[in-house]
């Protein structure tokens, strides 16, 4: 499989056509390099953990292209949307209460999905032509490091895959912020590009 850079004419209609279809890609993102599937299509979904040899119960979040996206899978508080529009696009994962979206993992046990707007064109054009959200999973074997560059993909993940983009710039190389958004506040779940501090002084802003 030869893979495509994502500056190529044609790499953002082949990355939709080949998700549209149900299958598994690599492609870059603001962060690291992503697993994308279709989250509104439970077998490419299942497929994506199968690839990363992850277990279904441990959900993946949504990379969407627009707050109006988001709010198709989350439910959105006043914190939420006070955090949305102070750091969206970009590295922070918000963990809210899902809408009725009852696809193993994209929903957790607890009804909560994590959503996403990546600060990266390139992925929000192919969701946008998509119309529907990506799974928001970083390309790797559970266990094992994630890539931040394409020399960094491991050989045998980028076998099981169905198409191959990269990006010759550097990613962050950094996993996002991951926030679970509560009634009195919020929870950090995991740290990421986004400091603690810095979603703190949003929320006091």
């Amino acid at each position: 499989m030869k893979p495509i850079r994502v500056s190529e004419p044609k790499a953002v209609e082949l990355a939709y056509k080949t998700l549209d279809s149900g299958q598994v890609i690599v492609f870059p993102t603001d962060t690291l390099y992503g697993l994308l599937a279709d989250v509104e299509n439970p077998s490419a979904v299942e497929r994506v953990f199968a690839v990363k040899k992850r277990p279904l119960h441990k959900s993946v979040p949504v990379l969407v292209s627009s707050f109006d996206m988001a709010q198709r899978y989350a439910v959105f508080t006043k914190v939420a949307e006070k955090l949305w529009k102070r750091f969206m696009p970009g590295p922070l994962t918000l963990v809210l209460p899902a809408k009725a979206m009852n696809i193993p993992g994209i929903v957790s046990r607890e009804g909560k999905v994590g959503v996403r707007m990546p600060k990266y064109q390139p992925i929000l054009e192919v969701i946008e032509r998509l119309g529907r959200g990506v799974t928001g999973t970083s390309a790797n074997i559970s266990s094992e490091a994630a890539a931040k560059s394409f020399n960094e993909l491991s050989s045998k993940l980028l076998e099981a895959v169905d198409a191959v983009f990269y990006d010759e710039k550097p990613l962050i190389g950094a996993p996002s912020t991951v926030v679970e958004v509560e009634e009195d506040g919020v929870k950090i779940l995991r740290r990421g590009a986004i400091s603690e501090e810095e979603i703190k002084s949003a929320l006091r802003g």
